[in-house]
């Protein structure tokens, strides 16, 4: 119900100075992690091959390099960036719909829980002792829609004739989805729209798109030219619509 964005840091426990992070894609169970490299450094990455939109679960193993898993009891946890007062930090974003069921929207609150487990010499090898569970729950609220809207050329000074190319720039800068976005444009009075450009698949545009990442990709707009119905030979605006289709916050 969420995807991995990335991981923020770590800190080690007392008697700890490296950390192993493997990471699961096909549902967690026994024997499906994919193991990491044991690392000193407290910003570990994913292991190798393994994108943040395709982890469905982590485990994080503080060892200590002089063998073995010497943890002392203590807390050392820094109160600042990028992991406070924590071992482990980790940014996920909520996914629009469930990825067991894509056609689901995901529910409004969502479960969250932490294991731990510690092994011990004074145990047989493998056998592992719980350290308890910590829960903290993610609510999907509605939030607000700020869209931010931008319109450059690169252009100073055009003779007749000459093409003038803009750049049309849409965020939603708010917190909430802004559903079936339109856009429309106007051409202003003494330009010509020129049909003839070739842009994304021949369109007379050309259209890129950033959306956060474990979210749905922007699909290709619904494309209007509008005319004056004085004069249909003069396109008046242009339109770009995305029915169906919500433009999440970032995007």
């Amino acid at each position: 119900m969420v995807a991995l964005v990335g991981i923020d840091g770590v800190n080690f426990p007392p008697g700890a100075n490296q950390v192993e992070v493997d990471a699961c894609t096909t549902g967690c169970a026994s024997g499906t992690f994919i193991n990491g490299t044991p690392t000193t450094s407290t910003g570990p990455g994913l292991p190798v091959g393994v994108a943040p939109g395709d982890v469905q679960g982590l485990r994080f193993t503080f060892t200590s390099s002089s063998g073995g898993y010497v943890l002392t009891p203590g807390s050392n946890f820094p109160t600042g960036a990028p992991c406070p007062s924590a071992s482990v930090c980790f940014s996920v974003a909520p996914l629009v719909t469930l990825r067991s069921d894509p056609s689901s929207l995901v529910p409004p609150d969502l479960s969250n829980t932490a294991s731990a487990a510690g092994e011990s010499q004074l145990q047989p090898p493998g056998a592992t002792f719980p350290f308890g569970d910590s829960t903290a729950p993610l609510s999907v609220v509605h939030g607000t829609t700020t869209l931010g809207v931008g319109k450059t050329t690169s252009t100073s000074l055009a003779g007749p004739g000459e093409p003038i190319p803009f750049d049309l720039t849409v965020t939603n800068r708010g917190t909430g989805a802004v559903p079936d976005l339109v856009i429309s444009d106007p051409v202003p009075a003494g330009l010509v729209f020129d049909q003839s450009f070739a842009g994304t698949d021949n369109l007379p545009f050309t259209i890129t798109s950033a959306v956060p990442d474990g979210t749905p990709p922007l699909p290709a707009p619904v494309f209007t030219a509008r005319r004056d119905p004085l004069d249909p030979s003069r396109i008046t605006s242009l339109q770009w619509s995305f029915p169906g289709f919500a433009v999440l916050p970032g995007s």
